[in-house]
């Protein structure tokens, strides 16, 4: 495949070879800065290695390395993550949590049926599998089961896979947790919080995107006047706040 490249009114091609390499025969009117951008558009387009300068007769040549990018089991960047999910029974319905090496992914409230809750995780995370929960996480469905039963729980310990959500969210999640059991704070509130009254509205919409509900308690915020605001993933299967 041969890709045109043109500077001063100077054409040279770029050569693809698999396996074997990228070679630029580049003329001699060209300078070094022009070359540089050359080289580095061709790294970018075609995922290739640094180059390596070296001579043929026809004068100087770009000779750029093609090699696939490493994927041995040793490189984390080419290791998938598994994402794995429990179903467990509550006092108003199956719940359940899905976490990767990372920590929590999601959290899904009672349902009735057990089934729905299994294909809300299949929905939302594409070849996940059903597991039992890790030792580690059995505090948190401890208190999820808890707080269903109307008890106070603290469940700010809960590990998250946090990376997942903006930064902005990241940051209104934090402060929900922060929330005690049987307190509220209004979206303002977070919103000062956060260094500007004004971004109240985002907070709802940060709210409304939670990942993890019960466990980053958005039942503990409240509009202004105190009145709760249901997001869409909590509805009405949050439990009062506590």
């Amino acid at each position: 495949m041969l890709s045109p490249v043109a500077s001063q009114s100077k054409i040279f091609h770029v050569s693809l070879w698999p396996r074997i390499g990228v070679v630029a025969p580049v003329p001699r009117q060209m300078r070094a800065r022009e070359l540089d951008i050359v080289k580095l558009v061709v790294r970018n387009l075609f995922w290739l290695a640094p180059p390596a300068a070296v001579k043929s007769r026809r004068g100087s040549v770009a000779a750029i390395d093609v090699r696939k990018p490493p994927a041995g089991a040793s490189d984390p960047r080419y290791i998938p993550v598994m994402t794995q999910f429990t179903l467990f029974e509550t006092e108003i319905g199956w719940a359940g949590i899905a976490w990767n090496d990372k920590g929590l992914v999601g959290v899904h409230l009672p349902e009735r049926d057990p089934d729905n809750s299994r294909r809300s995780f299949e929905r939302r995370f594409p070849g996940i599998t059903e597991a039992p929960a890790p030792e580690g996480l059995a505090p948190t469905i401890a208190g999820i089961q808890a707080l269903m039963r109307g008890e106070k729980a603290d469940l700010s310990d809960a590990p998250l896979d946090i990376a997942r959500v903006p930064e902005f969210n990241a940051r209104v999640y934090e402060i929900a947790r922060a929330i005690p059991p049987g307190e509220t704070l209004t979206y303002g509130e977070i919103a000062v919080k956060l260094g500007d009254r004004l971004l109240a509205r985002d907070v709802g919409a940060a709210l409304g995107q939670n990942p993890w509900p019960i466990v980053v308690p958005c039942h503990r915020v409240t509009a202004a006047g105190g009145k709760p605001r249901r997001s869409p993933r909590c509805s009405t299967r949050c439990p009062p706040v506590r």
